[in-house]
């Protein structure tokens, strides 16, 4: 059952899953989850079981307009659908507020421990990740602290896990001659099904981001159309009705998310640079770590080489930039975390 914890004054609150306190000991890392388009934090709970043997507390969020938390108001719906890159930019810095503002209050009620280094390793405190779509918001804590920065997210904030973001997100444009189901006029319902068969899917890896370019983007196929293997098909196409329903809700597709995937990317790419590439030495001490899986669609694996040469460009000109780690996941899909659970829970406990 989903927790709530209020947002605002006016009665918004936004509904989580706590997998609480591991019961190896006091000091141990709370990682909060933020969910992309369609699904929600239900495609988390695969994870859950195996939290505390790792020393992990998993935090998954439902964000605005998803089961439990509170819907778009009138007003921000048609803020989303404005045609001023101004009125977007100031939603989403408004919905990364209600994000710091959630974090703080759990960090308040909870009582989680405090990032300690004193041994010379880093424990305790929080890490945010964001997943797929998700992204806008975890980037977007980072991009506008300076407005919302408190002692909480001070001492508290370790890390923040850009996982397997799309390119747009980020601020990149569409890859030339790559299908994307987003890109093709279809019916509303139609394209939602087209959607979600394109993100679950398995596609031929990648395995070096640095030589990638778009023939050899364009050139991928994915797997369940060259080949009989079962278990690289479509990560949906393996899950029961009743699976689907916990994880996902299809309506939002119509409802904020047609709105959310329609911002233009210079919107996010001020949003991503500012987060990363000109900080102005805001919350120095949180360091970034990208998350790209070989298998995924190819706008993951895109984002992970652009982000990568911004920030050393940013570096080279002798910019704020953060401390950023990019990790590839081999064979795995956008779903590794549903598809193979444990292994993103070590992969956690290990790497943030």
């Amino acid at each position: 059952m989903l927790k709530t914890i209020p947002i605002g004054e006016d009665g918004l609150v936004l509904g989580y899953r706590d997998t609480g306190p591991p019961t190896q000991g006091s000091t141990y890392l709370t990682v909060v989850l933020i969910h992309g388009l369609v699904f929600h934090g239900g495609i988390f709970s695969r994870m859950e079981p195996y939290a505390s043997s790792h020393n992990l507390r998993l935090v998954s969020v439902n964000m605005r307009d998803y089961p439990g938390s509170s819907p778009f108001t009138p007003t921000e719906l048609n803020k989303l659908a404005s045609a001023d890159h101004e009125v977007q930019d100031d939603l989403i810095h408004a919905q990364a507020h209600e994000v710091a503002i959630f974090l703080e209050r759990f960090i308040q009620v909870e009582q989680i421990p405090p990032i300690d280094d004193r041994s010379g390793i880093r424990q305790g405190g929080l890490a945010l990740v964001g997943w797929s779509m998700g992204n806008v918001f975890s980037i977007s804590i980072l991009a506008h602290a300076r407005h919302f920065h408190t002692d909480a997210l001070e001492e508290y904030l370790r890390t923040v896990v850009i996982y397997d973001t799309p390119n747009v997100i980020i601020g990149e444009p569409p890859l030339d001659g790559v299908y994307h189901p987003m890109m093709h006029p279809m019916a509303p319902e139609e394209r939602c099904r087209a959607f979600l068969h394109w993100c679950a899917s398995y596609y031929e890896p990648i395995r070096d981001i640095s030589s990638l370019d778009n023939n050899t983007v364009r050139a991928r196929r994915a797997l369940h159309e060259i080949s009989d293997d079962h278990t690289r098909t479509p990560t949906i196409t393996r899950m029961s009705p009743d699976e689907f329903s916990y994880t996902a809700d299809n309506d939002v597709f119509q409802r904020s998310g047609q709105y959310m995937r329609n911002i233009p990317p210079q919107v996010f790419y001020r949003n991503a640079q500012r987060a990363l590439c000109d900080t102005e030495g805001i919350l120095p001490t949180v360091d970034v770590i990208v998350i790209w899986c070989d298998m995924s669609p190819s706008v993951a694996a895109w984002a992970a080489k652009r982000l990568k040469e911004r920030v050393d460009t940013a570096r080279a000109e002798g910019k704020h930039t953060r401390a950023v780690r990019v990790i590839n996941i081999k064979d795995a899909n956008h779903f590794v975390h549903w598809e193979d659970p444990e292994r993103m829970v070590k992969f956690f406990a290990q790497n943030i």
